[in-house]
């Protein structure tokens, strides 16, 4: 019984030892496919820019993407429009981090938009932000008289 117990207690140590430092309870994977945090923003021209930012920096066994939706401020729906590629260079967050850029006036311009960051490893989904694919609009016209909106997850 002592030796079950011991067993018991040395595997939750070492369980305890090999978990990432950071690593958030709902990302199923490497720290590099951790999204930990995003903002960007959305402009009157339908131009989206957006941030997200990773527990650890860019491995390229990862897959990352933004995935961007129409938002019916009525009925409260999210349609699909399109899947952003990293784009280059952060320029707003600080840390391992992927850009998005999307011009959005081949989706119809859309008025209010929603992102969800996503990262995946030979399709399989590690992490997702927000999580639960939770969509936040943003509307282009809420900030600066007309210029553009903001929005962030994380």
């Amino acid at each position: 019984m002592k030796k079950l117990v011991l067993v018991a207690l040395v595997a939750a140590a070492m369980a305890a030892v090999l978990t990432p430092a950071g690593s958030a309870v709902d990302t199923q994977g490497p720290p590099c496919g951790n999204i930990t945090s995003g903002g960007g923003t959305y402009s009157s021209a339908y131009q989206l820019h957006f941030e997200y930012t990773l527990d650890s920096a860019a491995c390229s066994q990862v897959t990352y993407s933004l995935r961007v939706y129409s938002f019916d401020a009525n009925s409260g729906t999210a349609t699909y429009l399109t899947t952003a590629s990293p784009s280059g260079s952060c320029t707003t967050l600080t840390g391992p981090c992927e850009s998005f850029d999307a011009d959005l006036t081949q989706s119809g311009s859309p008025q209010f938009i929603c992102v969800v960051g996503v990262t995946q490893i030979h399709g399989h989904v590690i992490d997702v932000a927000p999580d639960n694919y939770a969509c936040n609009a943003v509307n282009i016209f809420e900030a600066g008289g007309g210029t553009g909106g903001t929005s962030a997850f994380g």
